[in-house]
């Protein structure tokens, strides 16, 4: 709609506007609309058409043109890793926008807390260098410096994107009002924030006491604005690792993606001397089945089986894929062990993304990994072999 609006070509953009139509789809295959959108992008895609579902230009008097030179930024920051890239941020975005149409988080949020964490799933890993959190502390990168060890990944997420819409051209919330800008940014920021999985504990700990309090009132428990703050950062967290509940063509994507990126963690860590975990050895040959079920189990069904417990929040479906995946991998046929190659991960690895940031990680392996930074805005300097590293300062390239 108007001059701002993304399409396709030909048969190409046809088929993208049948993809889209399953927006509210808990099947949507946000592969196939990443193949479709060519060099538009994603989540430029992605983001514009859940705007659009969501009334957000309309309601905030968000210029078309200013959305997608955003979008177009954000996505221009993601990294190619495997997992943690421009095509995972649409799916979490996607999800979460699931969520708050079908699943019963509408009943938690308004149109601003709405568009905020919607804007929170489409930036909640940009620049993400495929590497963990405690690979950047245990490295002493400038990241956990700068965030002193804790979230550096997720504080350097929010910061990019608040400080990329400081320039006018990129500020979709130059319309809102004073008092809008602190509660989008309060919802935004604490939803981001949540999506560390070292504070998954933290996060269904809380959800446990404010469904006690539910119980408590019997139904009749008016939530407080800290209280959906909270339901909002659990329904992010949720979409953020919604892969394992999403069917089986599309989950065995994300699992393959996810053990590529693991692995070529486990080989910057034992090149530069640094203990690697089971999982993200290649030479443990430890199974992808086992790597996967043990996340299910510990992570992804404790927490949907509790937001099961939030009145009119209804994820049933998403717990049965969640059990439907798990006896999957239970199975003989789904035995597949990181030594071996399934089509996925030989799709992945033919990139050589991540190969490359490798061969850089290796090449200044003499290096301190946090000595590496300029003396100018604390910008890390770029050899002729290049870095994976991402800048710490506020600036942008």
């Amino acid at each position: 709609s108007g001059s701002g609006s993304v399409s396709g070509s030909g048969s190409n953009g046809e088929r993208l506007c049948q993809c889209l139509m399953n927006l509210d789809s808990w099947e949507f295959d946000v592969f196939e609309v990443a193949q479709l959108s060519g060099e538009t992008g994603p989540l430029v895609v992605v983001g514009f058409a859940l705007f659009e579902r969501h009334g957000v230009f309309d309601m905030f008097e968000v210029e078309e043109d200013t959305a997608i030179r955003f979008l177009a930024n954000i996505q221009g920051k993601y990294k190619s890793n495997p997992y943690h890239n421009s095509i995972h941020a649409s799916d979490t975005a996607q999800t979460l926008s699931y969520f708050l149409v079908r699943g019963g988080f509408q009943n938690y949020s308004d149109n601003l807390t709405r568009f905020a964490t919607l804007f929170a799933a489409l930036v909640h890993d940009v620049r993400h260098p495929g590497v963990t959190n405690s690979f950047l502390v245990s490295t002493g990168h400038p990241l956990a410096l700068r965030y002193n060890d804790r979230s550096p990944l997720e504080n350097m997420h929010a910061s990019t994107a608040f400080e990329i819409m400081s320039k006018p051209a990129y500020d979709i919330l130059n319309n809102l009002s004073e008092v809008e800008f602190k509660m989008f940014r309060h919802t935004a920021v604490t939803a981001i924030l949540a999506t560390d999985n070292a504070e998954h504990n933290n996060l269904l700990s809380h959800l446990g006491g404010l469904i006690r309090k539910f119980r408590k009132a019997g139904g009749n428990y008016e939530t407080t604005q800290e209280d959906d703050s909270l339901l909002l950062s659990v329904a992010l967290h949720a979409a953020d690792i919604s892969s394992s509940a999403k069917p089986w063509p599309l989950y065995s994507q994300w699992s393959a993606r996810v053990c590529v990126e693991f692995r070529l963690q486990g080989d910057i860590e034992r090149d530069m001397g640094l203990p690697v975990l089971p999982f993200m050895d290649r030479n443990s040959n430890e199974p992808i089945a086992g790597i996967q079920s043990g996340f299910i189990k510990a992570i992804c069904l404790p927490l949907y089986e509790k937001i099961f417990e939030i009145p009119n929040v209804n994820m049933q479906h998403a717990r049965l894929h969640l059990l439907n995946n798990l006896e999957r991998w239970r199975s003989t046929a789904a035995q597949i062990r990181l030594d071996q190659e399934d089509p996925v991960t030989t799709e992945v690895k033919k990139t050589l993304l991540l190969k490359k940031a490798l061969k850089k990680f290796q090449s200044s392996k003499s290096k301190k990994v946090s000595g590496d930074i300029s003396r100018d805005n604390n910008k890390k300097t770029t050899t002729s072999s290049g870095t994976m590293k991402i800048q710490s300062s506020g600036k942008h390239q």
